[in-house]
């Protein structure tokens, strides 16, 4: 489903401003080609979120390093159901895709109280995946 076309950006205007925040943590990252930020939502209350960068989107093999990994740790599963919003940019701070890797997808949706993911896909539009 995309999600940040003209006719929904009023519908999804709260969706829409936390993915902001996503994207400014991302930025927040001085180093590498690839920042990611990822927040834990419930509801349209962030819970945690975690940074990190990459030399390039492949680079990263090491587990510990997604930040994806890092939030499925931080937060508490008697949170309930939960979003995530992944956001991520380039060394000159312009968005690129931000979907999850395979490893951290097969994680993400083995975690019953993710619900959805908020991305940019392969046209950097903001797309929400339904999970559950």
């Amino acid at each position: 489903m995309i999600i940040e076309t003209e006719e929904y950006r009023e519908l999804i205007k709260v969706e829409l401003e936390i993915f902001d925040i996503a994207e400014t943590l991302a930025k927040t990252n001085k180093r590498y080609a690839v920042k990611c930020g990822v927040l834990v939502v419930k509801g349209q209350q962030i819970i945690c979120g975690n940074l990190a960068s990459f030399r390039a989107t492949y680079y990263n093999d090491t587990w510990n390093f997604h930040p994806e990994a890092t939030v499925l740790d931080m937060y508490s599963a008697d949170e309930g159901e939960v979003a995530f919003y992944i956001a991520k940019t380039n060394i000159s701070n312009e968005p690129v895709k931000s979907r999850p890797c395979v490893k951290c997808m097969k994680e993400i949706k083995a975690n019953e109280e993710v619900v959805a993911i908020y991305y940019r896909d392969d046209y950097l539009r903001i797309v929400k995946e339904v999970l559950k």
